[in-house]
């Protein structure tokens, strides 16, 4: 024992089935106390339970049972046998899909009356399903039948047929309803009786409750609506909320006389009744008033959203009826009684004149000084003042807009503040070519700021769309001076400039700039005054700029050429290909070979990586060490391997079929042929030779196949030829290829006809097919070329005023003849001549052909016409379009002339036109307008309502200010877009302006369109402003903070997910901020309160949350929690509980939060896992406290005999230990009988 303790005998050898202090055994159940402690000792103990041995409170069990009766009439299947375990009848295989899919456990029994018991057990959730289930499927389909009115069918389905789903999920029957084309009034219900007579009498009370229902309709004229509805809609909502039914009256404007009332029928009455009482009222004593106040005000008498004339209806019972804000008409009528129509009267006036327009005279250029930087400038002159400046685009006037005394006060002061300006500003306008307007601007505007900063100035250049020179500087005359000398002096520098392009291969220019631009800085040290600019990666240009004075830039593209040129030579590559089973003796030990030859040749060789299946090696360098290194590598090859190459021939004609597509064909046969190389000639050379190159037996193979391939293509591709002149090919092809197309399809051969100045071969015919094919084809086409060898000449009228429109422009229309005929010469009487013969000589087909075709142009030009088309010479440029496009597809698609008057002539009637002008005799028709159209009559009509549909007009559409930031887009991108789509001119007022009117300038058609698209993005605007306000309800609710945390979730998981599922936002508070409890959800209006349920749900569960305390083991603590709380985590998950632990390594309280049911779920759970892992460490303790054991009482003895001792294992009281005298006395000894025997009854004692 510990401490040199020596046991008892009693301890070390207790009595079988005695009571003495022996090791209490283990108990079973989990809550009772376990031991391994010796009785009396100090051995380890273990609590496992309530202390004090109180005991644990009972757990409820997780499974349920429920038992369901069948009587026999309402039974789906009737049979003698309810079991399933021998037959497979329909009832059994029911019950077992059903059993299936809820995982519970089903037994029936039937009854000697044929009625049928069920019970279910397992957990309460799938009981219940289950018991849907056999109530669905055991059960007999009863039908049933009933009358509900046809108007009440669409209340009864709901939207998309949700009441009637959830009234047949809670009763689990099928409820049809008669579609609405279909007169049938009846609904039929499906299913078990109880759920039947259940679905039926909801129908019965829900139809019952819409029979008391009432609508009625009264006509009433709609001038009379205001005073029904009253002011600001009081009238109206009184009634409503008096009567509880809905009171619908359509507004005045709309001219609709109907008024709708619906609700419960008493209230529709009382409502009808009220409704009524109010018309008559303000019929009594109705008058009408028209007065005229200008159109300018009538927006000041309505007031904002209305409320001007509510204000009067409310004060004076007069409602003002003003025109749409859109008419033209002025009038405003006033409608009520007679006796308030002054008062009414007078507060019209007053507020159609409240406020007045004032103009004020200031320069158009002036207007942003004026305005001032972020508006300060006009800000500061308005800031005391209720007016409103509006600067219009157009014009030198600035509008005032207010109360009249301010608006007067505006007027002084901005006065005021333009002649001071006037005084101490100016401008200037310098003309620089615009080329040079990018330099000016610089990168980002670097430059122009430069200077606008530097000299306090504005500058406006014109962009390249404008194609304008002109540079405007505004500013004090001082920096405006200054700014002019630094633009001139730098367009003075730029115009001494000279720019360069260097073509590089795209590939050398990472080279050129060097590493981390090394060679760009020596270059700049070299040519310090020479900008060079490469061009950006994926534009795949080869084109270097270089910018600068002319000498520098010169001597810098020599230089950068010849530095291109060293980096190009260094740079040639050339692939061989070595056996693969030869790479390792080029490479040589540790690379010796290899590296030998790279510093032989100065060349770099790069070896396929390991692994590969590649037998190509690269080599890179100067071309003729390339080629060294090549001839060395490949000397290595042939000393290994007995390596040959091959040639041999096949006509050059035959490569492409051979190679196939891509390379597929060759490559295969190679492949095959155990990688041997096969060379072909390139594409441009005739030769017939193919090099083979590989070991012997293999280039044998390859060999035989090719020459064996180039048999069977030589004679699916026999080949002629044909001497044709070049003339004739046109005519043989026929007009579009009609000709050839024939004869290809007749003798399934083609004929090739070579491109015009393609050589010496230009007459050659090349025809290929099979051999009789190509024969027949050549007999055809060398009896139509014998025939067009016969030469002819023939004559053909022509009246000598159409002679001018062949030979025009150098006789371009008879050499397209002549080409389209076998190359007939026509010739045409020489120019002053009266005679009309026209000579052809040419074969006698060809000369039919071209007499025909000048019949064909006679007939055309006596069918043509010439009409003018007057359009202002100014919509001139327009109408020709860029490069005259426009124009030239007007031409092309009537297949007429148009011809423009000269510019000279333009701009000697501009001069004589401005004379006119001075002395008051302008003509009324400008020959500078006319266009002359030419063409048949039909064409010119069309082409000249094409041109006047060209004529650009400017349209305006207005758009309210807010949007037009979205009309712009992102840097102006989506109004250039507009504009470039449909080919205008778009403009948008500045913001500063307050101008809601966006102008559209380009041809009708194009603007109409532009237009319908913007009108289209600013309904799409309204829908997303609209959108984003019912987006926008807010609803804020009050949670406990201690709620915060389980509404949030682990990492935000339960909040983002009520997010995600309602789409909406939510924002909790901080736990400092001073309104910590309130949580604020933003969305549309359902999702809000959906989320807000949800919210309140959780909220709910949390608070009906129990908290309950086990005392489990500490030592099985860390079986329970698991690797990184995964096991925890899951009984969590599962159970719906949260799951505490102590934080004291020896504490033994759990705590576990949840709803009641899944408290003591989870607490049975933990329990029955605690008891598993509590057994395990119960036997680890009693195998180890054994060992422990019997450790101890050798350890000492196993000491003493080191020690030299040998007393061995003593045990205190034991039979053998007593006093040898008494136990054994001397033989004719006294004997000591007064103590009883220590080991044995008495009775075996010695008696002498």
């Amino acid at each position: 024992m510990e401490n040199g303790e020596v046991s008892t005998y009693a301890e070390a050898f207790p009595p079988l089935g005695g009571g003495g202090a022996a090791i209490k055994p283990t108990a079973g159940p989990v809550g009772h106390s376990h031991s391994s402690k010796p009785a009396g000792g100090k051995g380890p103990t273990s609590s496992w339970g309530p202390p004090g041995g109180a005991p644990m409170k009972s757990i409820p069990t997780s499974t349920v049972t429920q038992i369901i009766s069948v009587p026999v009439e309402e039974r789906r299947y009737k049979s003698s046998d309810p079991s399933f375990g021998g037959g497979d009848s329909q009832q059994a295989a029911v019950v077992r899909d059903i059993m299936s899919k809820t995982g519970c456990t089903i037994e029936m029994n039937q009854a000697k009356d044929m009625s049928l018991s069920i019970m279910i057990t397992g957990r309460p959730s799938s009981v219940k399903e289950a018991h849907r289930l056999i109530m669905s499927e055991l059960h007999t389909k009863y039908n049933v039948e009933l009358r509900v009115p046809k108007q009440h069918h669409g209340m009864l389905l709901g939207k998309q047929a949700s009441n009637i789903k959830q009234l047949e999920q809670s009763t689990n029957t099928k409820i049809s309803v008669p579609r609405q084309e279909d007169s049938s009034e009846t609904v039929r219900i499906t299913g078990n009786k109880e759920g039947v007579e259940v679905a039926r009498q909801r129908l019965m009370s829900f139809t019952e409750d819409l029979s008391k229902q009432g609508k009625e309709i009264l006509t009433i004229e709609s001038e009379f609506h205001p005073f029904i509805c009253g002011p600001n809609n009081s009238h109206l909502s009184s009634i409503q909320e008096a009567t509880g039914v809905r009171v619908n009256v359509p507004p005045f404007s709309s001219g609709k006389s109907d008024i709708n009332i619906s609700g419960e029928k008493e209230g529709v009455a009382q409502a009808a009744a009220s409704v009524k009482q109010l018309y008559q009222a303000a019929k009594r004593n109705y008058t009408t008033v028209s007065v005229e106040v200008r159109k300018t005000q009538h927006r000041y008498v309505i007031g904002p959203k209305g409320q001007g004339v509510q204000e009067i209806l409310e004060k004076t019972g007069v409602y003002v009826d003003v025109p749409m804000l859109g008419s033209e008409d002025a009038t405003i009528t006033l409608r009520g009684p007679q006796h308030k129509m002054g008062e009414a009267l007078t507060l019209v006036y007053s507020k159609a004149n409240s406020i007045v327009n004032e103009e004020v005279s200031a320069p158009s250029w002036l207007h942003r000084f004026i305005i001032g930087r972020g508006g300060e400038n006009i800000k500061n002159i308005t800031q005391d003042l209720h007016v409103t400046v509006n600067f219009p685009k157009e014009g030198d006037i600035i509008v005032i807009e207010g109360p009249p005394d301010e608006v007067q006060s505006a007027k002084e002061s901005l006065e005021n503040f333009t002649e001071g300006l006037m005084a101490t500003m100016e401008f200037v306008e310098v003309h620089i070519d615009q080329k040079y307007h990018p330099h000016i601007i610089g990168k980002k505007g670097a430059n122009v700021n430069k200077i606008k900063v530097e000299t306090c100035t504005s500058i406006t250049i014109p962009s390249d769309k404008q194609k304008s020179d002109v540079i405007r500087i505004e500013g004090d005359p001082q920096g405006v001076a200054a700014a002019k000398k630094m633009i001139l002096e730098m367009a003075t520098k730029l115009a001494n400039e000279l720019t360069v392009s260097v073509d590089i291969d795209q590939k050398w220019h990472k080279l050129v700039i060097g590493a981390n631009g090394e060679n760009m800085r020596e270059l700049r040290d070299r040519f310090p005054g020479v900008h060079v600019a490469f061009p950006e990666q994926g534009l795949r240009s080869n084109k270097v700029t270089l910018r600068g004075p002319t000498d520098e830039v010169n001597n810098c593209a020599a230089y950068l050429g010849k530095k291109a040129k060293d980096i190009a030579d260094s740079n040639y590559k050339s692939e061989v290909k070595i056996f693969k089973k030869f790479h390792g003796s080029i490479i040589g030990r540790g690379g010796a070979t290899l590296k030998r030859i790279r510093e032989e040749t100065n060349t770099k060789i790069d070896m396929p990586k390991e692994g590969s299946d590649s037998d190509v090696i690269l080599i890179t360098g100067r071309k003729e060490n390339v080629e060294k290194a090549k001839r060395q590598l490949q000397d290595i090859e042939k000393q290994m391997a007995l390596v040959v190459d091959v040639t041999i021939k096949i006509p050059h004609k035959q490569h492409n079929a051979i190679i196939g597509p891509r390379g597929k064909l060759i490559r295969s046969i190679m492949e095959e042929c155990g990688g041997i190389r096969i060379q072909f000639p390139s594409s441009d050379s005739t030769s017939d030779e193919v090099q083979l190159h590989g070991p012997k037996e293999d280039v044998n193979k390859a060999k035989a196949m090719l020459l064996e391939m180039a048999a069977q293509h030589a004679i699916e591709n026999y080949t002629e030829e044909l001497t044709c002149s070049h003339e004739y090919h046109k005519f043989l092809i026929g007009k579009g290829g009609s000709k050839i197309r024939k004869i290809r399809s007749q003798f399934s051969a083609r004929v090739l006809f070579p491109q015009k100045g393609s050589g010496d071969d230009s007459s050659i015919v090349t025809i290929i097919g099979t051999k009789e094919n190509v024969t027949a084809v050549k007999e055809h086409l060398s009896k139509l070329i014998k025939d067009l060898d016969n030469v002819t000449e023939d004559e053909v009228m022509v009246d000598s005023k159409y002679h001018r429109h062949f030979v025009q422009r150098r006789g371009q229309l008879i050499h397209e003849i002549s080409d389209e005929n076998g190359g007939v010469m026509i010739t045409f009487p020489r120019a002053g001549t009266s005679s009309d013969k026209v000579t052809i000589k040419g074969a006698k087909q060809c000369v039919e052909g071209a007499k025909q075709a000048i019949a064909e142009v006679i007939e055309e030009l006596e069918a043509q016409v010439t009409v003018e088309c007057s359009i202002p010479h100014k919509k001139h440029r327009s109408i020709l379009g860029p490069k005259g496009s426009n124009v030239q597809a007007v031409t092309q698609e009537y297949n007429v002339t148009i011809k423009f008057p000269d510019k000279q002539q333009q701009q000697h009637q501009q001069q004589d036109g401005d004379k006119d002008d001075e002395g008051g005799m302008a003509s009324d028709s400008d020959p500078r307008d006319i266009i002359l159209i030419s063409g048949r009559q039909e064409n010119c009509d069309n082409a000249k309502k094409a041109l006047l549909d060209l004529i650009p007009v400017t349209i305006y559409i207005s758009v309210p200010i807010e949007y037009h930031r979205y009309i712009v887009g992102t840097r102006g991108q989506d109004i250039r877009s507009l504009a470039d789509k449909y080919h205008v001119q778009v403009e948008v007022p500045r913001p500063e302006l307050q101008d809601d009117r966006i102008s559209i300038y380009g041809t009708a058609q194009n603007c109409e369109e532009a237009k319908h698209v913007l009108e289209n993005r600013v309904l799409e605007l309204e829908a997303e402003k609209e959108e984003r306000e019912l987006r926008s309800y807010t609803e804020v609710i009050k949670v406990a903070q201690k709620h915060h945390p389980n509404i949030i979730g682990r990492r935000g998981a339960t909040i983002n997910k009520i997010r995600d599922d309602n789409g909406v936002r939510i924002q909790m508070p901080e736990k400092d901020h001073a309104k910590s409890d309130e949580i604020t959800i933003i969305g549309y209006e359902h999702q809000v309160h959906s989320a807000k349920e949800a919210i309140l749900r959780i909220v709910r569960e949390l608070e009906e949350q129990i908290t309950d305390e086990l005392d489990i083991d500490h030592r099985v603590h860390s079986r329970l929690i698991g690797a990184k709380g995964k096991a925890v985590a899951k009984v969590m998950e599962n159970f719906n509980v949260t799951i505490r632990f102590p934080k004291d390594k020896t504490g033994s309280v759990v705590t576990v939060t949840g709803l009641e049911e899944n408290v003591e779920d989870a607490k049975e759970h933990l329990l029955l896992l605690a008891e598993e892992y509590m057994q395990d460490v119960i036997e680890k303790q009693e195998e180890q406290d054994l060992l422990n054991q019997y450790t101890r009482r050798t350890a000492k003895p196993l000491e003493d005999t080191a020690k030299g001792s040998r007393t061995g294992y003593v045990v205190k009281g034991a039979p053998w230990s007593g006093s040898e005298g008494d136990e054994f006395p001397a033989i004719g000894g006294p004997a000591n009988t007064s103590k009883a025997p220590t080991w044995g009854p008495s009775s075996l004692g010695p008696k002498l």
